[in-house]
């Protein structure tokens, strides 16, 4: 079950999702997720005991576009993965699980 454990930031949801992980007893995958990042994955994992995360990893990127009309007035930026984050998450968990 993916949750933020009904905050908009799973790091608000931290008591919430730690009761489920209790209650679900590796019987059901307890997954925090929203907002994992990180800066904040240790504390998750040491206040939930979760094995499992869900992150976006997310970050904006400007088009590489040459031409763009001012009259438009885009911003033309997509989402991309953020190669670093995701790999410093990636490390972190290698280190605590």
């Amino acid at each position: 079950i993916l949750t933020s454990g009904q905050h908009k930031l799973a790091i608000n949801g931290i008591d919430l999702i730690a009761a489920l992980i209790k209650k679900a007893d590796n019987e059901i995958i307890i997954m925090p997720g929203s907002g994992i990042r990180s800066e904040n994955i240790n504390e998750i994992v040491e206040q939930t005991n979760a094995t499992e995360f869900h992150t976006s990893a997310r970050i904006s990127k400007n088009s590489e576009m040459n031409f763009q009309k001012q009259s438009m007035n885009e911003t033309l930026q997509h989402s991309s993965i953020d190669e670093i984050e995701l790999a410093t998450i990636l490390n972190s968990l290698y280190q605590i699980l």
